[in-house]
């Protein structure tokens, strides 16, 4: 995961956030964000993950000590932040794929998934250091090896608070950086309601170009709205 705007860096690797050390048959475990009262975030989340089934498959460490740098063990999660602005997205009808929020537990599940799959990257938007969007990129299932070079931007929005910052373009921005440089992909592929108007002023102004539009993409309140389809190559100069 990686994120955009807001006060802290947009992305920190693993040896920064998480110090990892072993002796003996003990794994210590040391979450690295002092400064931040070792806050969890979705990227520390990540890494505790990987480190603990890294201990777990190694079958000469015994015990794990999870610790914390400073004087706090660990205050708060990202997880709440993004939880709490993509309620505030579906209130107000910006595009998530739920028409009325669901239980916190219910999206605490579905965002502790979606960290989880190998094939995706969750990018989030911060607005003075609190998440307030995200966006989402797919690679194709790997037994669809003639469109590997394609990808899908999904489950785009901004809390409606945090609008007028710029945050969705950075952030898709960012998915067309991670689509180039770690996924080495050509072509992004996204949908959208036609609803949505902001949403396609901003792929429009990227040169997503627009292939086609479904007549019935969605039902919003009981009513049938269109939906717009949009592609992108990465490999053409803007």
């Amino acid at each position: 995961m990686t994120g955009v705007g807001g006060t802290e860096p947009g992305s920190q690797g693993e040896g920064d956030i998480l110090i990892v050390e072993s002796e003996d048959a003990v794994t210590r475990l040391t979450l690295n964000r002092p400064e931040r009262r070792n806050a969890f975030t979705i990227e520390l989340y990540r890494a505790l993950t990987r480190a603990l089934e890294d201990a777990n498959n190694d079958h000469m460490i015994s015990a794990v000590v999870l610790t914390g740098s400073g004087s706090v063990f660990c205050a708060g999660t990202d997880l709440d932040d993004l939880c709490e602005a993509t309620e505030a997205a579906i209130v107000e009808g910006g595009g998530f794929g739920w028409l009325k929020p669901p239980p916190r537990h219910v999206l605490e599940n579905y965002w502790n998934g979606v960290l989880l799959i190998p094939d995706r990257r969750l990018v989030v938007g911060r607005l003075d250091g609190t998440i307030a969007g995200s966006a989402q990129l797919s690679k194709a299932p790997r037994n669809n090896e003639a469109q590997s070079f394609a990808g899908t931007i999904t489950a785009a929005f901004v809390a409606p608070w945090a609008r007028g910052h710029g945050l969705a373009r950075s952030m898709i921005l960012e998915v067309e950086r991670l689509a180039r440089e770690e996924f080495n992909l050509v072509v992004l592929n996204l949908d959208l309601r036609a609803t949505q108007r902001a949403a396609i002023s901003l792929y429009e102004g990227l040169n997503y170009r627009r292939w086609g539009t479904h007549p019935v993409y969605a039902r919003v309140n009981g009513e049938i709205v269109p939906g717009h389809y949009y592609y992108k190559r990465l490999d053409e100069q803007a």
